[in-house]
């Protein structure tokens, strides 16, 4: 039996407590995240194949170069050459995430950091059953309808990606 979506919100509610601001509508502001979810996803899923992209630009670009046509366009042309080079050497540089790395659940596991970071007194850890662990398995199941789901690896990944970063760039308000 699937849970409502305000029993998953309210559940998530309680694993943030004790909260560090009683004043703030949180069942409001984790419904608002959860939205907001999907339009962020849709946004960062063509970041995935990057690889393939990075690859198919540095192969045009060197069988282009060698190509007759190629020259006679940098003698006839030769700004639109350059700027069709440079747009190349930018496919080039295109860097993502490793193929199997799903962004839709480290994505879950981030909204689930996020709200720990901003409205819990106790820090996100990714410890088993923790309050990080259980957001991102509740976000996941709002968003799915899957119960359940321990994202072990997204949660470690959130958190090692919000250490390297340094910065809370994401933080509410």
């Amino acid at each position: 039996m699937t849970r409502s979506r305000k029993a998953i919100i309210q559940e998530i509610c309680e694993q943030l407590k004790p909260l560090q601001q009683i004043d703030v509508d949180i069942a409001k502001v984790v419904k608002e995240r959860l939205e907001l979810t999907p339009k962020i996803n849709s946004a960062l899923m063509p970041i995935t194949n990057a690889k393939a992209i990075n690859t198919a630009a540095k192969k045009f670009r060197a069988k282009f170069q060698k190509d007759k046509l190629a020259g006679l366009l940098k003698e006839t042309f030769p700004e639109q050459f350059k700027a069709l080079d440079e747009q190349l050497q930018q496919l080039e540089k295109i860097t993502g995430p490793d193929t199997r790395f799903d962004t839709s659940k480290w994505l879950t596991a981030f909204n689930a950091h996020i709200l720990i970071q901003n409205f819990s007194q106790i820090p996100p850890t990714s410890t088993e059953g923790g309050p990080l662990r259980t957001i991102a398995s509740l976000i996941h199941e709002y968003r799915t309808g899957e119960q359940n789901k321990d994202l072990k690896r997204a949660c470690y990944t959130a958190l090692k990606t919000r250490v390297r970063r340094g910065v809370e760039w994401w933080q509410h308000g």
